[in-house]
């Protein structure tokens, strides 16, 4: 049990790390487009 909530607890956190490194990109490509 504990084994897959320490799964679940990292898989979001690789979610989380994914959503800012897009997010990152976006407004990258926003201030080039400026």
């Amino acid at each position: 049990l504990q084994f897959e909530v320490g799964a679940q607890s990292s898989s979001y956190e690789h979610f989380v790390v994914l959503c800012s490194v897009r997010c990152s990109k976006m407004a990258s490509q926003l201030e080039n487009l400026r």
